[in-house]
């Protein structure tokens, strides 16, 4: 790992130098331990590795050191004991030393003994990373609750930001929601899960129009899974918004509509506003002006 300047061990039963850039090694094991015998590792059938470091005409690196590797039949394993399995996976060396990003153990007493796994996408998939994209693949289990998966994007480039959250859990457990509604939390579906989506591009002529969609299972998801966001985030909602703001009015088109018949929302399809603040043409007096038009 450059960045932590943390070695990466590569152990097999037999390397091949194919050039003076590329390299093969044969039923290998990828671990960040020097131990011969490591806690964790992953496992590969077929690894290649190649050097992609810039260098000048007499081989000296002229820039950071670089590497691409390709990863065939490979498994993470926690000692011999194989977690999860993808037939191929693909990256550069300077990101990440593997296609795992996160691991997690723990127990309590809701979720009995969990395991979360956070794997880089894009190196899954055996393709290079958009810039200024960030994606996560996520493989758990929840021995009192049971297996899920997910996918988690962040990305921001010059004329637009967002993020894509998704996560779906095959749920045979209870909700404890506290004390007082212990006993009346039963999920109403063992398929549970949310979707959402939140995009913000900016447009010519001073517009931005802003995307946001928002599915959850049942009502008590959120406050369950993530209860952070239940508590301070942002609410969830399906929206359509434009904007064009001058230097003391704006412009708004809304449209929202209430997927989640459980929640308490206004719909606006759609409504129009003008709204301008601060004029001084009758000094001292200051003008605030707002007009709406819509079916709310």
């Amino acid at each position: 790992m450059p960045d932590r300047d943390i070695p990466l061990y590569i152990r097999a039963d037999r390397v091949r130098q194919h050039s003076a850039t590329e390299f093969s090694a044969d039923n290998a094991r990828v671990t960040t331990s020097e131990f011969y015998s490591p806690h964790y590792h992953i496992g590969a059938r077929r690894i290649v590795l190649r050097d992609v470091s810039e260098r000048d005409a007499e081989g000296r690196l002229a820039g950071k050191a670089a590497g691409e590797y390709e990863m065939y039949d490979t498994a993470f394993k926690v000692g011999e004991v194989p977690l999860m399995w993808w037939p191929y996976s693909t990256g550069r060396l300077e990101d990440s030393e593997t296609a795992i990003k996160r691991l997690r153990t723990g127990y309590s007493g809701d979720f009995g003994v969990e395991l979360e796994t956070g794997w880089n996408l894009f190196q899954l998939l055996g393709t290079p990373k958009p810039d200024g994209y960030d994606a996560t693949y996520k493989l758990d289990y929840l021995s009192k609750r049971g297996p899920a998966t997910g996918i988690d994007i962040d990305y921001t480039r010059d004329d637009h930001f967002g993020l894509w959250r998704s996560y779906y859990i095959y749920d045979k457990g209870e909700d404890n929601l506290g004390p007082l509604r212990r006993n009346e939390e039963e999920p109403s579906t063992e398929n549970r899960g949310r979707i959402l989506w939140r995009h913000r591009h900016y447009l010519p002529y001073d517009w931005e129009a802003t995307f946001e969609l928002s599915y959850i299972s049942d009502p008590n998801y959120l406050e369950e899974y993530e209860r952070s966001e239940f508590n301070e985030g942002k609410d969830q909602e399906t929206v359509v918004y434009f904007k064009r703001a001058g230097e003391n009015d704006a412009v708004t088109l809304l449209a929202n509509w209430r997927l989640l018949d459980f929640v308490t929302q206004t719909e606006h399809v759609p409504e129009l506003a003008y709204r301008r603040f601060g004029d001084t043409f009758l000094d001292p007096v200051v003008t605030y002006h707002e007009s709406r038009v819509g079916a709310v």
